[in-house]
């Protein structure tokens, strides 16, 4: 379970790693398309690879490079709010989030199902396949460039992660996704095969977490939790996890641990909407990728240590009372959301800045 662990954390590990480098790169030459491009072709390298050498070994650095290639997603966040008008930018983060859980449901639903008939290298070759199509894609893709700004220094970068918005947030988000990947994407799924899940029921089990997450950016996108104050959305849907983790351990059979997937991955989607319109709302114009990839980084080191400490504790300790530890973490973060969370940024997003 301690290496399921690791591999599931390499992944975050790289994001971390990688995420404010990228951001500020990108900041400084002001584009963005380039890595677009790029996270295609580290992809095709990386999931070739696994198909045709399987093994711990090369899984480890497939993983480590698929990690790569998701630290460029702030940049490809800032890229496509870039086509938008400053109005429409928490529309166009959400879109960005929708395409990216579309994208999710699709291969898990794709991926299970030629894992099933093809054995497990397959759905690797078919992630190769996507690659070669999002590639070709991104060649049509222009950047949209900031008009009128001068060139970023070290301090400015500096300044980012100082921001008190954009490093609360972060750090909080860290929590969260310690949570999630944690409960839901690593041991979720161990729970179903030893109920006898096919791999299609598996990758059927991400799909419908992916497409809660759909739902999620769709509604924060349409502005239909803008009534409420942030810190109590957030605090309640950390809430929502919290019980989900808690409910885990004793559903009976697999349908059960569907509903459970749909509520997590729902209220897991609409917390990172919101935490990332508060980050692009709190950055400067000229920062923005920088934001999005401090933001990132701190959020993936969540991802890299919660399963690995998951793994770790259920080990020794089991699954239950690791996710019975899981969920009293939730309840820790939640009530931290409360405390630091104010009222909602305010709506002038080039300059405005949250009240935390």
């Amino acid at each position: 379970m301690s290496m399921v662990g690791i591999i599931t954390g390499i992944y975050g590990l790289a994001m971390a790693v990688y995420r404010i480098p990228i951001g500020i790169w990108s900041d400084k030459i002001n584009k963005r398309k380039i890595f677009f491009t790029a996270a295609f072709v580290i992809n095709f390298i990386a999931t070739t690879a696994m198909a045709l050498f399987p093994s711990p070994g090369i899984l480890l650095m497939g993983r480590m490079l698929t990690g790569l290639t998701a630290s460029m997603w702030g940049v490809i966040t800032v890229l496509l709010v870039t086509y938008f008008p400053p109005e429409k930018a928490i529309w166009a983060i959400s879109i960005a989030n929708i395409g990216n859980n579309a994208g999710q449901a699709i291969g898990n639903l794709i991926g299970g199902s030629a894992a099933e008939f093809w054995g497990s290298s397959a759905p690797m070759f078919v992630a190769s396949g996507v690659a070669i199509i999002g590639f070709t894609c991104t060649l049509f893709i222009k950047d949209k460039k900031v008009p009128g700004r001068s060139p970023l220094k070290i301090k400015d970068f500096l300044d980012v992660g100082k921001n008190p918005v954009i490093f609360k947030i972060s750090f909080l988000a860290a929590m969260k996704f310690m949570i999630s990947f944690s409960a839901s994407i690593m041991m979720a799924p161990l729970i179903a095969k030893s109920m006898g899940a096919t791999s299609f029921m598996i990758g059927l089990l991400s799909m419908v977490s992916v497409i809660a997450g759909v739902l999620g950016s769709f509604m924060v996108g349409k502005g239909l939790f803008n009534r409420f104050q942030r810190r109590y959305v957030m605090t309640a849907f950390l809430i929502i996890l919290a019980f989900g983790c808690m409910l885990y351990p004793s559903v009976p059979d697999v349908i059960y641990l569907y509903f459970i997937q749909f509520v997590m991955g729902f209220a897991l989607m609409v917390t990172n909407n919101l935490d990332m319109n508060s980050i692009y709302e709190a950055s400067p114009v000229e920062k923005r990728a920088s934001g999005m990839g401090f933001y990132q980084a701190v959020y993936a080191i969540g991802i890299c240590v919660g399963p690995t400490i998951s793994g770790l504790l259920s080990d020794n300790l089991g699954l239950n009372y690791t996710y019975y530890a899981i969920s009293v973490f939730a309840l820790f973060t939640g009530l931290l959301y409360f405390i630091f969370l104010k009222e909602k940024p305010q709506k002038n997003l080039g300059e405005a800045k949250a009240n935390i």
